[in-house]
């Protein structure tokens, strides 16, 4: 490989950026599709001779493509050159390691560890769910993306994926000395290593970004699996003045050397180690956003619209109140979107403006960081709009929350910084609704959330499956147009939602197409919603969602 090497028609090699787990290089490239910069991933020559080894590198391909999760390096493709090199193109990523931070700081506060437990396990947790086991996490797979604030995890490095089923005997490449946060079962050559594997290591990861070193240290693999096996370390607590003893009971849960005795999944392990710590792992907007979010502390309530009680219909929903009497100042777009909508006889105005110029300094302030970009497409008295930038911040009456089966917010960042700034009783109105079926949603009032927000939809999405891609395409579509109902039987005029790919598990390629069909179909018909907005957190994802917004007007023209 060479500087300048065209891979792919739309792929150009810049330079050279690091090795992987595996042995593997990894460049920097132009992509010319997505009009910027991403990372290109190979097997190193020698292994690529190997037909196990090629079968394994395809294997973790078609694992690793099904993850979409903001705390999981997003896999943009893969190939094989015409000289038989395999390679993987991912999302570029700057930051440090975990590995690295702790060789900077040394062990980390109480606080910045949960949040790292908590986003790992996000990540995880959807692996697992697909059936796909890491089984290599340690602190040089954990790489902090801001590594200077507070930490936005993202779990690299996924050289060693197997699907379920698969042989998955971890055996480490030659000449790599076996690692202190491998579990029993890895160190004992077992076969069928499944999640369990993962969350020792998670915990192994929390205990040194505590203590400064990892519970069992040896020299060998043979000394590593004795201090294993004995299940000799140090209490936490014992390392460092002030750790709760709550960690202690943590640790010895995690490190059970019996998989069915520790936690049972990446959610039950990062909750507990929540608990133990007693440090919330909120981070303001670190889980959908680069941008800070407005505190809900500071927003006055003179300035939240007030919910009076309506008469019971039976289409009510906990939480909600009529139209608010909220009125406020135009807002002006940067790509040509109109400042505002009438709303209805009382002639007020609010503001459902996606993007905001320099000039608008007072929204500015309200709105916290004003997105970068917006792009539009006019469907008869409506616009479908795309932004680059935070759901809460956009000014429309109602936001979309994915949501599982039981309306709880899933492991995506999205739905989690949603309830948490809506505060707890988003989740008590949720509750009191039920269960929600896969492609349905529910409406409740906003709880915490800023003005103009004033509802919340909760949309029970499908889980995606390759198997089932038709049936997934059609509840996806429909929890578009049943939220949109929703937000129609109480005369809301504009609606926000997120990508909603990474929610379900869904390729975002495939998801955009379809979230943007169900939305300009249904302001083609009699509605009051005038303004449907997604709101795109990643450069990958408006790029994509751009593409595909510009063959609807293709079409639509």
């Amino acid at each position: 490989m060479q500087a300048g090497q065209q891979l792919t028609q739309a792929i150009r090699l810049v330079r050279p950026l690091s090795g992987g787990a595996m042995g593997s290089s990894v460049w920097v490239a132009d992509h010319t599709g997505l009009r910027s910069q991403v990372a290109v991933k190979f097997l190193d020559g020698s292994q690529a001779k190997d037909p196990d080894l090629l079968m394994r590198f395809r294997q973790e391909a078609r694992a690793a493509a099904q993850l979409k999760n903001p705390h999981v390096a997003q896999v943009l493709g893969h190939g094989v050159t015409d000289d038989n090199e395999a390679y993987l193109v991912l999302e570029l990523l700057e930051g440090e390691t975990l590995q690295s931070r702790l060789q900077r700081l040394g062990p980390r506060p109480l606080n910045e560890v949960a949040r790292i437990v908590s986003q790992a396990a996000k990540a995880l947790g959807q692996a697992h769910r697909f059936g796909v086991f890491h089984r290599d996490i340690r602190p040089e797979t954990i790489l902090l993306v801001d590594g200077e604030g507070e930490p936005f995890v993202k779990v690299i490095d996924f050289g060693f994926v197997r699907s379920a089923g698969a042989d998955s005997t971890r055996v480490p490449p030659s000449g790599q000395p076996a690692t202190p946060y491998m579990s029993p079962e890895q160190l004992d050559g077992v076969k069928q290593v499944d999640h369990h594997a993962d969350l020792w290591s998670l915990a192994v990861v929390a205990y040194e970004a505590l203590t400064g070193r990892p519970p069992f240290r040896a020299d060998s693999l043979s000394g590593l699996v004795i201090a294993v096996e004995t299940g000799a370390f140090a209490r936490p607590s014992t390392l460092r003045r002030g750790l709760p003893e709550a960690v202690d009971a943590w640790v010895a849960r995690a490190l059970q050397r019996d998989p069915e005795a520790r936690f049972g999944s990446a959610r039950d392990l990062a909750e507990a180690f929540e608990s133990a710590t007693g440090a919330p792992t909120r981070a303001s907007s670190s889980d959908v956003d680069s941008g800070p979010v407005p505190s809900v502390s500071s927003v006055s309530s003179s300035s939240r619209p007030t919910a009076r009680p309506i008469p019971p219909t039976p289409d009510s929903r906990p939480g909600l109140g009529p139209p608010s009497s909220w009125s406020g100042s135009g807002l002006v777009g940067s790509a040509g979107l109109s400042s505002a909508m009438e709303r209805g006889p009382e002639s007020r105005r609010i503001p459902v403006a996606v993007a905001v110029t320099s000039a608008e300094e007072t929204s500015r302030a309200r709105l916290g960081t004003v997105p970068r970009e917006a792009q539009e497409l006019q469907v008869k008295e409506g616009r479908v709009s795309l932004v680059r930038g935070h759901i809460v911040k956009l000014g429309t009456e109602a936001i979309v929350c994915p949501a599982d089966e039981k309306l709880t917010p899933g492991f995506d960042g999205v739905s989690q910084a949603i309830h948490r700034a809506a505060g707890p009783e988003l989740a008590e109105m949720a509750t009191r609704i039920g269960r929600c079926a896969q492609g349905n949603a529910e409406i409740t009032g906003a709880g915490r959330l800023p003005s103009p927000i004033r509802n919340v939809i909760h949309a029970a999405g499908p889980l995606f499956q390759a198997s089932r891609e038709p049936e997934c395409a059609a509840l996806l579509k429909r929890v578009v147009e049943v939220s949109l109902q929703r937000a129609e039987q109480y005369n809301i005029r504009s609606v926000a939602f997120p990508a909603m790919s990474t929610s379900y598990g869904y390729p975002i390629e495939k998801a955009a197409p379809i979230l943007l069909e169900a939305a300009v179909e249904h302001l083609q018909r009699a509605t009051s919603v005038r303004l449907i907005v997604f709101a795109l957190l990643t450069d990958v994802s408006f790029t994509v969602f751009s593409q595909s917004l510009g063959a609807l007007s293709r079409k639509k023209s």
